[in-house]
């Protein structure tokens, strides 16, 4: 009996891992940050995200990164826009944010957590992720 408690407890604990290296948790509450100020976000399409990945990322930085999931989000009634870029992993949102970073375009926030990359040119947005206390 214990053996099987046991057994269930590792499927169960090896199920919550896999979800947590999904990325779709953290996309999903980094959104909810955007959101909670009155970010409205699109989700791209297959051919969209598809064309990102290839014209935007990888051929004009010299990349080899998938974009997995794109989506474009905005304030309604302000001209606060974002991009929010999920990648595959980790490595490949630190690949592209340093790249963004080398541009140094005036006025542009590039923020990086885990697989996700953020661009924005609001200085409001850019504060939800980068001040801890709120304040800068």
């Amino acid at each position: 009996m214990r053996l099987k408690h046991l057994v269930i407890a590792c499927i169960a604990f090896f199920a919550l891992f896999l979800s947590a290296c999904s990325g779709s948790g953290n996309t999903a509450a980094f959104l909810k940050t955007m959101e909670d100020v009155g970010y409205v976000f699109e989700i791209r399409d297959e051919d969209s995200t598809a064309y990102y990945e290839h014209d935007i990322v990888n051929v004009p930085y010299e990349l080899d990164v998938d974009v997995i999931e794109l989506y474009v989000g905005y304030v309604d009634g302000s001209a606060r826009w974002a991009e929010v870029v999920v990648l595959k992993t980790v490595g490949e949102a630190e690949q592209y944010k340093a790249k963004l970073d080398l541009e140094a375009t005036a006025g542009r926030f590039v923020i990086q957590e885990e697989n996700i990359v953020l661009i924005t040119f609001s200085p409001e947005t850019n504060a939800l992720f980068v001040c801890s206390d709120k304040t800068c």
